[in-house]
């Protein structure tokens, strides 16, 4: 059983917000609890989940469902939509020596965790990894990486902007041009809205 004393690995922090609003996905309860099990599937299990309820108890009362004790529940109270600020409690609240992000409606493949750690260990432990989120994917570029497709060293000083673009900013100030870039053949997450069976 998972040391809750250690020092986990990775941090995964995963914001929570089950409500309406413009352009979510559907199904996200159910694509909620799908997040959750792929990361518990992971081939790579030292880790820990944060879970960041965003004003919604809803959040809170599926992750009770999962009797884990690498997963973390916490909530603070609603945040305006695309909230950075979601992400910083989360990174405030991790333990892990990286972090890594999964969004409610994306999820990841099981050697997820896995292919990030064996990056990060063939490049001496650098603060920033990415790798781009295509088929045979070559040069990282702009639309080819997103929040699930990045990890960095678990420094408290790191925060999410609070605006609609803040994937973007936070990709442009810490990764551009400090991460390294690591290649792989095959989807490492799922990310497709709107659709549950792909």
């Amino acid at each position: 059983m998972f040391d809750t004393f250690s020092i986990p690995f990775f941090s995964i922090i995963m914001p929570s917000y089950l409500g309406e609003y413009p352009n979510a996905a559907s199904n996200r309860q159910i694509k909620f609890r799908r997040a959750i099990e792929s990361v518990l599937s992971q081939s790579f299990t030292n880790f820990e989940l944060i879970i960041i309820a965003d004003g919604c108890t809803d959040t809170l009362e599926i992750a009770q469902d999962y009797y884990d004790d690498r997963i973390k529940c916490f909530y603070m109270k609603k945040q305006k939509p695309f909230s950075g600020a979601v992400r910083t409690m989360g990174i405030h609240r991790s333990r892990g020596e990286y972090v890594c992000y999964l969004d409610t409606d994306d999820y990841f493949k099981i050697n997820h965790l896995e292919f990030i750690k064996n990056g990060i260990e063939k490049n001496n432990k650098p603060n920033f990894i990415h790798f781009a989120d295509n088929l045979n994917s070559g040069e990282m570029a702009f639309g080819r990486m997103g929040t699930s497709n990045i990890c960095h060293e678990n420094n408290k000083k790191y925060f999410w902007p609070d605006d609609y673009n803040h994937d973007w900013k936070f990709i442009l100030t810490y990764f551009y041009p400090n991460g390294i870039h690591i290649g792989q053949s095959g989807y490492m997450v799922c990310h497709i809205p709107g659709k549950m069976d792909e």
